[in-house]
């Protein structure tokens, strides 16, 4: 009994963890980044098979017949705008430009050629020259990426960096603003840092400040790590507090004594009750998994699996009963057509001939010789 529950505890783990990586897998592999874009002019180009048009102060380079998409962006770019200069406390204008290709490898070709992006990446911002371009696939997968979160991730980044355009800021804050502004969902990145802290892979606070090398798999430990951080720096104040810490930016003061002002915290005091609490959480882990745990688990996976797979079966019996019916509908065309195109048969069609010759004959005039009928010509 006892092994049962440990093998069932184990099976649960592995599906909620499953799961949840399945769910949001295409997420985590949408990475976004920041590219150093300190080049002369990456804005006059022309692209073949792609689209070009201003509107409302954003040049928009996008494939030819994805127009629908470029107004999709157009407007969540519009609205999150707004939103993104109201959490920092300045407006600015939205004049940026903004490619979109259909793979990172047409991402790649639209980038500045001595800035391309990092592999991972279905998003990069240049921010000193407002240039975002993006990628309608993730890196290594047919899936595409939530255009809309890494869009509104980028206008991020160049809406900080045109309010704060001298400001030195640690890069876990820039990443994490972004993914908190953007509305990025956080489970993939919650198992993230869990097998992170498990495996002790964290990165030190200091490793977090500067740009995010490494493998694909240390890049998102980062980058989830960063939304962590600003995460918790939110919930120490209220929102204004961030409008606060810009203002304070802007007067020229360093980050950490911003930091202080705004959150009455210091970014290392952060990092360590951040950390303590993750430990917490893990180490509870366990015990939250126990055997009801489990059960009510494996009961929602098993649950889930099964609607799906009844959506499944209900899609491809509609499939198959449009099929049948469309089946019938050309056999009974081909019916209609067969009778209106059938062959008469001889003796029909002389008795048909007969008769439309007599009908000709009492129409012509004629005249009787010793009792028989001949026709005046």
């Amino acid at each position: 009994m006892i092994r049962s529950l440990r093998a069932l505890r184990a099976v649960a783990c592995f599906l909620f963890f499953f799961v949840s990586a399945g769910a949001f897998s295409n997420h985590a592999r949408a990475q976004q980044d920041l590219v150093d874009d300190t080049v002369e002019d990456i804005r006059v180009r022309s692209f073949e098979g792609f689209d070009s048009e201003v509107r409302d102060g954003i040049r928009w380079v996008y494939p030819e017949g994805s127009r629908s998409l470029m107004l999709e962006l157009k407007a969540v770019a519009e609205r999150h705008w707004t939103d993104i200069g109201t959490d920092l406390g300045v407006r600015m204008p939205l004049n940026v430009e903004i490619r979109i290709g259909r793979n990172p490898e047409e991402m790649r070709a639209l980038a500045p050629l001595v800035a391309p992006p990092p592999a991972y990446a279905t998003g990069v911002a240049y921010t000193r020259r407002g240039l975002i371009v993006l990628s309608m696939e993730a890196p290594g997968s047919w899936e595409p990426p939530e255009l809309s979160e890494v869009l509104v991730h980028e206008l991020s980044h160049i809406a900080l960096r045109s309010a704060l355009p001298d400001a030195e800021l640690p890069r876990w804050f820039v990443e994490g603003l972004a993914i908190r502004q953007s509305g990025e969902r956080g489970l993939a990145r919650l198992r993230t840092l869990h097998n992170a802290e498990m495996q002790d892979e964290l990165r030190s606070l200091s490793e977090l400040e500067g740009p995010f090398g490494g493998r694909h798999d240390q890049v998102s430990v980062a980058y989830a790590q960063s939304a962590a951080l600003v995460g918790a720096l939110m919930n120490h104040a209220p929102d204004e507090s961030l409008r606060h810490l810009v203002a304070e930016l802007q007067e020229g003061k360093d980050f950490s004594t911003a930091m202080v002002d705004a959150y009455a915290i210091t970014p290392q005091t952060l990092y360590r009750e951040w950390r303590i609490e993750l430990e917490q959480r893990v180490s509870r882990l366990p015990t939250i998994l126990g055997s009801t745990t489990i059960w009510l688990l494996a009961i929602i996976v098993f649950v889930v699996a099964w609607r799906k797979r009844r959506k499944r079966e209900r899609v491809k019996r509609a499939a198959m009963q449009a099929e049948e019916e469309a089946r019938a509908a050309a056999i009974e065309r081909l019916i209609k057509l067969s009778e209106r195109a059938r062959p008469i048969p001889a003796d029909a069609l002389s008795h048909r001939l007969m008769f439309r010759r007599d009908r000709i004959d009492e129409d012509l005039p004629t005249i009787e010789v010793d009792g028989q009928r001949h026709i005046l010509h």
